[in-house]
């Protein structure tokens, strides 16, 4: 085994000293520069969640009126018949829990849109915490639920991170984007 000049034994598992010291090297830089890079990345896929819930809120909204307008492409007897049994209240009861169901899941797509926009501009925060967490009511269409788990995960370890929430409230203090960019890159 080979020995340093003090006669202590060198560790082969050790990080190497030039490798001490990160990439920007500035005496302004702060700590938690793999989280703040982590927020455009964030703001992106919160900006592809709300394309997703505007599709799915969408769709949810035209199959509501296509359900509801349904019993009107059937024969008349047909519709006479499910009139009189009161079988036509599914149809009813589908359109409207469809249209709620698909405007909630198209606003929750706006917030994130809004949300996404903001981030990548180091503003809302807390803004979109909530978004994220308003999003897993997406649970509904079982279409967006495992995106959106995954988007709250992965957004929550990112923003709840010292170093991430001073990169906010450097933006709110006034700094630019760049000027916030450099400190933490």
């Amino acid at each position: 085994m080979s020995e340093n000049e003090f006669n202590q034994p060198i560790n082969p598992y050790a990080q190497p000293s030039s490798f001490a010291k990160p990439a920007g090297g500035g005496a302004d830089q702060e700590p938690g520069l793999s989280y703040v890079k982590q927020i455009n990345v964030i703001a992106i896929l919160t900006l592809v969640q709300g394309g997703l819930l505007l599709v799915m809120g969408i769709f949810y909204s035209f199959y509501a009126v296509f359900v509801g307008n349904m019993q009107q492409w059937m024969p008349p007897e047909e519709r006479a018949r499910m009139q009189e049994q009161g079988a036509d209240f599914g149809f009813q009861i589908i359109f409207w829990a469809g249209i709620v169901i698909g405007s909630l899941v198209f606003l929750c797509g706006i917030l994130h849109i809004i949300a996404g926009y903001r981030n990548l501009k180091y503003r809302g925060r807390i803004f979109s915490i909530v978004t994220w967490i308003l999003g897993l009511g997406a649970c509904l269409t079982c279409y967006c639920l495992p995106t959106s788990i995954g988007l709250l995960v992965y957004g929550l370890i990112i923003y709840l991170n010292p170093a991430t929430a001073r990169a906010f409230e450097l933006r709110e203090s006034g700094l630019s984007k760049d000027e916030i960019d450099r400190k933490f890159y």
